[in-house]
């Protein structure tokens, strides 16, 4: 039983803690966010040039940066929805009724985090943006839902 309690407050507080980063993120104005994804594109531009010996990639820095900003969307809300449906499993009785849950959660999430960006100075929503939150949920639920954990029925 203590297993049980210590997973569940494990799993609930990862997704409280990136669900605030989340919100975080998604209320920075536009000079906040672009600083730091380009801070973050840069870094990766730099090793990923540096750990393969590759003096040019074949394609611009700018669009490296974009793409990047893209998987941000997806990642974020992937590991939103690992945790949230990790935490479900946890809390629920029926593995169904943890992956309904999980799933209309992380969806509805993934929409607000995007109308979010309409308050914050400098930031727009995009439904592209929005489609790649969604999916990264989508597919965040379904990774962790392979991994179990196998107490459900």
């Amino acid at each position: 039983m203590k297993k049980q309690a210590y997973k569940r407050v494990l799993w609930w507080g990862l997704f409280a803690i990136w669900l605030t980063l989340t919100v975080y993120l998604s209320s920075q104005n536009g000079v906040g966010s672009s600083s730091l994804s380009m801070r973050i594109s840069k870094t990766l531009w730099n090793g990923i040039r540096s750990a393969f010996g590759i003096h040019f990639l074949p394609m611009h820095f700018i669009t490296f940066h974009y793409l990047v900003r893209k998987a941000a969307h997806f990642t974020v809300h992937f590991l939103l929805a690992f945790f949230l449906v990790r935490a479900s499993c946890w809390t629920f009785q029926s593995r169904k009724t943890a992956m309904i849950f999980a799933w209309s959660a992380a969806a509805v999430i993934s929409m607000i985090d995007e109308a979010l960006q309409l308050g914050a100075p400098g930031r727009f929503s995009a439904v592209f943006d929005a489609g790649l939150n969604v999916s990264g949920a989508v597919f965040g639920s379904f990774f962790s839902s392979l991994l179990g954990p196998k107490n459900l029925k």
